[in-house]
């Protein structure tokens, strides 16, 4: 099955390992296929940083549910390996037309540290609940059982055109 780890929302890479926050002057821009970051997601404070994971992980759910890798793209820092591991998966998948029925991440909770220079970590823990592979016509091509919990450590960054998800650290 194409993308199943990317759509079971458990793969990492090597470029995520490390947990320095880079510095960083400019990050692409949302286009208008995508939505825009809400006000409180907009602040460079740990309020700020927990609005936009918040927002971050609703698109995560909305990426998965339409394979459009837009949606992830555009609120992820180019040096993001799990980021660009998603897109990469989800780009296939829609060549395949297949979709995936049901939130990917759900009971998501946060825990923001407080801001560092560049901006910040914040600790997300969830339920991955179970969801079914489905083609455009609509047929079940695969069911992912339900795995659990998950839990993130994700480098929030700040730059010029706000927070950006840097890296994703996912622990067993």
């Amino acid at each position: 099955m194409v993308a199943t780890c990317v759509l079971a929302a458990g793969c990492s890479s090597a470029g995520d390992q490390a947990v320095v926050l880079p510095s960083v002057s400019a990050a692409p821009s949302p286009t208008a296929s995508v939505p825009p970051v809400p006000l409180a997601a907009r602040a460079r404070t740990v309020q700020g940083a927990d609005a936009f994971m918040h927002f971050y992980f609703e698109r995560l759910n909305e990426a998965f549910a339409t394979s459009n890798s837009a949606l992830i793209r555009a609120y992820s820092h180019p040096l993001c390996g799990t980021c660009a591991n998603y897109a990469k998966g989800l780009d296939a998948a829609k060549s395949e037309n297949h979709f995936l029925s049901g939130d990917s991440f759900g009971e998501v909770v946060l825990a923001a540290a407080p801001l560092e220079e560049q901006g910040t970590f914040v600790e997300v823990a969830g339920t991955l609940p179970s969801r079914r592979v489905i083609n455009s016509a609509g047929k079940t091509v695969e069911v992912i059982p339900a795995a659990g919990r998950f839990r993130f450590r994700v480098a929030a960054l700040w730059t010029d055109a706000g927070w950006l998800a840097r890296a994703i650290k996912i622990y067993p």
